[in-house]
């Protein structure tokens, strides 16, 4: 592949990871909007049991 196409494109792969990141936060702990985000399940919840208060 000639230099010409690849460090283009390879700009913009990266910028496209990079706003991705931006919209898909799930390693900060934060929850992803919503096309991305599920709601998570815990074994607490998924045994039906409510947290203690």
């Amino acid at each position: 592949m000639r230099d010409r196409y690849f460090y283009p494109l390879a700009a913009v792969l990266t910028v496209g990871m990079v706003l991705l990141a931006l919209v898909w936060p799930q390693g900060q702990g934060a929850r992803s909007p919503a096309p991305f985000g599920h709601e998570p399940t815990t074994p607490a919840k998924a045994a039906g049991l409510r947290p203690a208060q």
